[in-house]
């Protein structure tokens, strides 16, 4: 019998799970030990059953629909479990929540719940969206962020998604994927614009977008070259 989980909890557990999905699989070891106090504040009593119901919230939101594909989410569930025991064990999770991400009721743009500001520029499955929603961004900081840098929008918006990702658990020190960080940077500025808090205006979108991607595969390079 699953226990009686609190929002809070369901909301972190589902926030780690897409922190997990995005890390270098090759830097397992680091993320799961930094992600020891988080799983101790948790509470081991719990933990299997907090991983069943984020699981079923992952599904049920990419599915679009609360009629649950149980074997999605038993698959999702059972790799979610051992992700973080080697980085094959992560690769397998992460080609479940790849697979996940596909889903029909969310995969297209014109799915999504920001279709009409910056989904529509994102032709990528959607990855970020449930993250951006579930963590709750403060974007009072945000207009600031970027207006302090204004030759070096896409590093200014950047470092607030890494902000951000630290604060959702209140755990650093662990790596991201440039693509990753790059698509869930634009994901965030999309939701805020979508809350209005920083509107961009659509050419602006679509040229934060190109920069966007650019300083991706410069990444990318840069960490091929290593």
């Amino acid at each position: 019998m699953t226990k009686q989980i609190s929002t809070v909890t369901i909301s972190k557990t589902i926030s780690y799970l897409y922190l997990l999905s995005y890390s270098p699989p090759e830097n397992i070891d680091q993320f799961r030990a930094v992600m020891v106090e988080f799983r101790q504040q948790l509470g081991a009593d719990i933990w299997d059953d907090a991983i069943q119901v984020a699981g079923e919230h992952i599904v049920s939101f990419h599915s679009a629909s609360r009629q649950l594909d149980l074997d999605l989410v038993s698959g999702l569930v059972a790799a979610a479990r051992t992700a973080d025991a080697d980085s094959e064990a992560a690769r397998a999770f992460q080609a479940q929540m790849d697979e996940i991400s596909q889903l029909s009721g969310r995969a297209k743009p014109n799915n999504r719940l920001h279709r009409k500001r910056g989904c529509r520029l994102c032709q990528k499955p959607c990855r970020y969206g449930y993250f951006s929603l579930i963590s709750a961004p403060n974007f009072e900081q945000l207009p600031s962020i970027i207006k302090k840098h204004p030759s070096q929008p896409i590093r200014a918006l950047w470092h607030y998604t890494i902000q951000h990702v630290v604060a959702t658990l209140g755990i650093g020190g662990f790596s991201i994927n440039a693509t990753d960080l790059g698509d869930l940077a634009y994901c965030l500025l999309s939701l805020a614009t979508t809350k209005s808090r920083y509107p961009f205006p659509e050419a602006q979108m679509k040229k934060f977008q190109t920069l966007n991607q650019a300083a991706i595969r410069q990444m990318q390079g840069s960490t091929d070259g290593e």
